[in-house]
């Protein structure tokens, strides 16, 4: 999903002036865009509720500012991008990617982790008190855990498998606010240019 902003947007002037200030227009534009898109996009992000697309940051931080024939485009260029802005419609099943992807995310909120046993919480004292290898201990529990996310990570990919994700349209949701932006810089241009 992509955000354009182009001179056949700016339909308020006659051609006549845009042509006169070609040139000048079209690097406002791209100056606009490479200002205010970031902000915008940043600004939607939080504004997307009940859940922000955010984990890593890895969307957040990802997009990206294109010079286009005639003006500019702002797009995110992440896997996960086109599954934020569109949704995903049930009966899709997710990729072993995104299996992965949902372990990690698993993982990293904690979800992994089990319950500690008493029983277990004595064998642990007893095997530092004998001198035992943690890295040994440390290195099974590490597996146990890997293990423990990938099955919840296809519990949850089944889930998305039957119900689908909603789209977040966050890309799409600020054109509108961006392209009003660029305007009124495009605007000050040309008063400037034509006092």
């Amino acid at each position: 999903m992509a955000s354009s902003v182009q001179i056949s947007d700016l339909v308020r002037w006659p051609k006549k002036i845009v042509q006169g200030y070609h040139a000048g227009i079209v690097k406002t534009i791209r100056t606009s865009v490479r200002m205010h898109a970031p902000v915008l996009f940043q600004a939607s992000i939080a504004g997307v509720k009940p859940y922000q697309p955010v984990n890593t940051g890895d969307y957040k931080r990802s997009g990206k500012v294109k010079d286009i024939t005639d003006g500019s485009l702002f797009y995110n260029p992440t896997i996960q991008a086109s599954i934020i802005e569109r949704g995903r419609r049930a009966g899709v099943g997710v990729s072993r990617a995104g299996q992965e992807a949902l372990a990690r995310w698993v993982h990293l909120h904690g979800m992994d982790r089990a319950p500690v046993s008493k029983r277990e919480r004595s064998a642990r004292r007893k095997m530092r008190a004998a001198g035992a290898e943690k890295g040994a201990f440390r290195l099974r529990s590490r597996w146990q855990q890997d293990n423990r996310a990938r099955a919840i990570a296809f519990l949850i990919a089944r889930a998305i498998k039957r119900r689908g994700l909603p789209a977040k349209n966050v890309i799409g949701g600020m054109k509108a606010e961006l392209t009003r932006r660029v305007i009124d810089d495009v605007e000050g241009l040309l008063v400037r240019g034509v006092a």
